[in-house]
């Protein structure tokens, strides 16, 4: 474990994490007078996230994760240079400092989430020196699946992966940005998962890029606690919270059960979660899994009516609405919390089949 982790602590709390996700500013497609354009909109504003908090508090939640997504942008619209502004949609750079205050005087943790791998396509020249390009000389281009209609009415999910030189050498201004916000821990989404090539001039392989992430992990947590989505094994020494770590097998034919390996590794070291129990194909099933994995409760929870994500790039959230989950959140953490406070320090030494499907 010392070689995975780099000699690092094992975790001091030994309690149940809950993760509390939630988004902010969204590009919505609205008509003005038969003209369609994209309005920007609010999922949830800073005192609506900390009424949702507050809710969560008074059902018993303890040590509480709470994730912000769009606080600055909407995601699909992400350019380095506005990390750290706060959105007027969801309120000022002062309501911001004071949420953060808030929850680190409850001993909870606040993730401003903050995306520097992908920035919108301008489609401008200057977009060739800082974002990495192909073998054939075209610039990487991550896209996301939709259906034609979701593409027509929404802002175009297609983005550019910025080299990881440049995040490193933009990486001092965007820590002094955030520190000037009083952050202790930043969300960094996917710099825990992408890894591109960049095909330039001067050829910069994966393995490169990797130690370039590992050297932005490394600063980032020298002053912060940090998340991560997915988690490569790269991150293990820097992070403190990974969350979407996979909780099933690849349902391959040939596959008997699922081994929970990745878990086996992290327990006790790092905390994790995996998919948001509100959008889970089976909320029970993934709720037992949580459980028998040691793995956090995690829901994504916003404040505005479900209608709000139609016509934007997240109807996938359309299962979000905080008054319908609540209660349900609630009664989650508590039972879980039942079976594994206590024991979220301790490392798994064992994980057996006692019956069929229980485990």
């Amino acid at each position: 474990m010392n070689k995975i982790f780099s000699d690092k602590e094992k975790q001091a709390d030994d309690g149940l994490k809950f993760y509390y996700e939630t988004y902010g500013t969204v590009l919505r497609n609205e008509t003005f007078i038969g003209y369609v354009y994209n309005a920007k909109r609010s999922l949830t504003t800073i005192e609506e996230c900390k009424q949702i908090y507050d809710r969560l508090r008074e059902g018993g939640v303890e040590n509480i994760a709470l994730r912000y997504n769009n606080w600055y942008s909407d995601k699909y619209v992400n350019e380095l240079s506005q990390i750290g502004k706060v959105s007027g949609k969801i309120g000022s750079k002062n309501d911001f400092k004071e949420l953060t205050e808030y929850l680190a005087a409850n001993n909870d943790t606040f993730y401003p989430n903050i995306e520097m791998v992908m920035e919108k396509n301008t489609s401008a020249l200057s977009a060739a020196s800082s974002h990495s390009k192909l073998m054939e000389g075209t610039l990487v281009k991550y896209g996301q699946e939709s259906d034609l209609y979701q593409k027509a009415i929404t802002v175009d999910f297609e983005r550019l992966v910025v080299k990881s030189g440049v995040i490193l050498n933009k990486l001092d201004g965007i820590l002094k940005k955030m520190s000037n916000l009083n952050t202790n821990a930043l969300s960094l989404s996917t710099v825990g998962s992408a890894l591109f090539s960049d095909f330039s001039t001067n050829t910069v392989h994966r393995e490169s890029v990797k130690k370039d992430m590992q050297a932005i992990l490394e600063k980032v947590s020298e002053n912060n606690k940090v998340m991560v989505e997915v988690g490569n094994a790269y991150v293990f020494p820097y992070v403190d919270d990974i969350i979407n770590i996979p909780m099933s097998d690849s349902n391959l034919s040939f596959e008997e059960q699922s081994v929970p390996f990745l878990q086996i590794v992290l327990h006790g070291y790092v905390s994790y979660a995996g998919e948001p129990l509100n959008l889970a194909d089976n909320r029970s099933v993934a709720f037992l899994k949580a459980i028998e994995y040691g793995a956090g409760i995690r829901y994504i929870l916003n404040y505005a009516q479900p209608d709000m994500v139609k016509n934007t790039n997240y109807s996938s959230l359309y299962s979000t609405y905080y008054e319908r989950w609540i209660d349900e959140a609630v009664s989650d953490y508590q039972e879980a919390a039942k079976a594994l406070d206590g024991v979220q320090n301790c490392c798994i030494t064992d994980h057996q089949m006692l019956a069929n499907k229980v485990f």
